[in-house]
């Protein structure tokens, strides 16, 4: 898990110095994606005991 924060940390700030305000649009894109994914098939309480 620390890689995983680590590791977006450092793109993020790679991102930020290459793109600007662009950097922004993959990170916008994963959330749009988690969103609607979520509509779609959502969690229900039974299965979130499970996993």
């Amino acid at each position: 898990m620390w890689f995983a924060y680590a590791g977006g940390g450092a793109s993020g700030w790679w991102a930020r110095q290459n793109w600007a305000f662009y950097s922004l649009v993959a990170p916008i894109g994963v959330l749009l994606i988690a969103i609607a994914t979520d509509l779609v098939r959502p969690v229900s309480v039974e299965q979130e005991g499970k996993d």
